[in-house]
C-alpha cells in the first residue's frame, strides 16, 4: 500500500470514530480520539510493513545463501 491510501484509511477509521462519539454526546473527545486513533493506526500499519520487508529481504537472503 502506498503511503497516500494508509493516509486515507487511517483518516476514515478516525473519522469513523468522531462521528461514534459524536452521535453518542461527547463531541471533543470524539473529535481527539479520532485524531490519536488515526496516528496510531498510521503508526502500527507502517511498522508491520517495514517488519514484513525486513522479513522478505531476510527470506531472500537466505534462499541466495542456499543456492550458492
Amino acid at each position: 500500500m502506498t503511503t497516500g491510501r494508509i493516509a486515507l484509511l487511517c483518516a476514515l477509521v478516525g473519522v469513523a470514530y468522531a462521528a461514534v462519539l459524536t452521535v453518542r454526546g461527547d463531541p471533543a473527545p470524539g473529535l481527539v480520539g479520532g485524531v490519536l486513533l488515526a496516528v496510531l493506526v498510521f503508526v502500527i500499519v507502517r511498522r508491520v510493513q517495514e517488519y514484513n520487508a525486513a522479513k522478505r529481504r531476510e527470506a531472500a537472503r537466505r534462499r541466495g545463501e542456499r543456492t550458492g
